[in-house]
């Protein structure tokens, strides 16, 4: 073996290394900060579930899913477009990603408040011809606050996350979490389905300024990029991903609430209640899965902006390993556990515990769609990514409109199990030619890969 040869290997080797501890590092901060936060949201849902009964629980479900799917649109994707931006930029041209964060922050506080005030002024026309329930009308107002705040809370986030600062980011996700599930469930008791949407504006707003004052501090630090004015070049090219992300999130966000409000239409909010309690048992299959995936797409994006393919398709392989591990065992327990789980609410009818144990089964796809999906644009496969959110949305809609009338909840967990089959189908294309293409750097550089350490407060 040459000696460029034997450098070349040894430099990959210490590569390979550096990327994987920060991997570790990073997905323990997550995991902590995530962790507390989900469990806050797990044991707010079970309390309010018990607190105000399946029709108002369903009602409080129902409107919040609303506001938040809109909330989606009012984003405009700027959330993933900004973890891609700064994360690739970072290494690059720190300046330029300042330019990024600064300018999805911007437009975000903007569209904020135009679709809060235009979703505050239909609030009447949605809760009466689109939800079909006129008693939701005024919580669907006092939610209009959470269409600016809820998605610039997510790109102050997302950039910490493209900084791959994971100390701030898990808490910042520990503190956001915390405060949604105490003061919804707070507001709850306090005054019913409107006090619960106060409350969760009042902790959106104040998570925002928390992640505010950490992104600041991290700036001082030199962990993040300064707040740096944008020029056009910058906007159009932000913009020019925001917007295919935006289409994604519309069709997913979309196609997930479209689904209760057909399941709301056939079988009333107490279905609704009993899916979305069986769901967050769901989603708690997929918090590891996302856990790792928020800390390993930064670092994959990296890789594939500085070429370093042989490192991404190391870590790719096991970031789909492991999630995939972790979703079959995750989800075969709660299949074997439906039964007691829902006993928390006092829950024991077929129907029940076969919606459960589909959410379940249904785990699986999920995560996989959301790994796969990642490296297709950590590859800038971006237009297979869209095709495969557009055959997720075709999927899981399609299949609702035929299985909720006559199965109710059951029908609209078969079609997520169905939805995302389709969509894990619809984006493998996207990898054909992987591995034949972009050689490998002659030399990998300290510098390349990026020697700061986020242990630093």
């Amino acid at each position: 073996m040459t000696g460029n040869a034997i450098l070349w290997s040894s430099s990959r080797l210490s590569v390979l290394g550096r990327f994987h501890r920060r991997a570790a590092v990073g997905t323990a901060w997550n995991l902590l900060g995530s962790g507390i936060g989900r469990t806050g949201t797990l044991v707010g849902t079970v309390l309010l579930a018990h607190v105000l009964g399946a029709t108002h629980f369903g009602g409080l479900v129902l409107v919040q899913t609303t506001a938040l799917t809109v909330a989606t649109v009012s984003g405009l994707g700027l959330s993933f477009a900004t973890t891609r931006f700064v994360s690739q930029h970072l290494l690059l041209d720190r300046r330029q990603a300042g330019q990024f964060l600064t300018a999805a922050i911007g437009i975000c506080i903007g569209s904020g408040v135009i679709f809060g005030i235009c979703f505050a002024a239909a609030s009447g026309a949605i809760g009466v011809h689109v939800l079909g329930h006129g008693s939701l009308v005024s919580a669907l107002r006092l939610a209009s606050p959470l269409l600016l705040f809820s998605p610039l809370t997510d790109t102050l986030i997302a950039g910490v996350a493209g900084s791959q600062d994971y100390r701030r980011l898990g808490v910042a996700q520990a503190l956001r979490g915390g405060l949604d599930a105490a003061l919804l469930v707070a507001g709850s008791v306090l005054s019913g389905v409107l006090g619960g949407i106060a409350g969760l504006d009042i902790a959106e707003a104040l998570s925002c300024l928390i992640v505010v004052v950490l992104v600041v501090r991290a700036q001082h630090r030199q962990l993040a990029p300064s707040f740096v004015r944008p020029n056009r070049t910058v906007v159009r090219r932000l913009m020019r991903f925001a917007i295919p992300s935006l289409c994604t999130a519309v069709l997913f966000q979309g196609a997930l609430w479209l689904g209760q409000v057909i399941l709301a239409h056939h079988s009333g909010l107490a279905a609704v209640g009993v899916f979305v309690f069986a769901a967050r048992f769901y989603l708690v299959l997929l918090f590891l899965p996302q856990v790792i995936g928020t800390v390993l797409f930064p670092m994959m994006a990296g890789m594939s902006a500085t070429q370093h393919r042989e490192e991404f398709r190391t870590l790719f392989r096991s970031y789909v390993l492991v999630t995939m591990a972790l979703a079959v065992s995750g989800g075969l327990a709660l299949f074997l556990g439906a039964k007691a789980v829902l006993s928390l609410r006092g829950l024991a009818a077929p129907r029940a515990i076969e919606t459960l144990q589909l959410l379940a089964v249904a785990a699986v796809p999920t995560v996989l769609n959301s790994v796969l999906g990642q490296g297709a644009v950590a590859l800038n496969r971006v237009r297979w990514w869209l095709f495969s959110d557009v055959a997720l949305a075709t999927g899981l809609l399609g299949s609702a409109a035929v299985l909720v009338p006559s199965l109710g909840p059951v029908g609209l967990a078969l079609a997520y199990l169905i939805g995302y089959s389709v969509t894990c189908v619809a984006i493998v294309p996207a990898f054909s030619g992987f591995r034949r293409e972009m050689p490998e750097p002659a030399f990998v550089s300290r510098a390349e890969v990026g020697g700061r350490s986020n242990d630093a407060d």
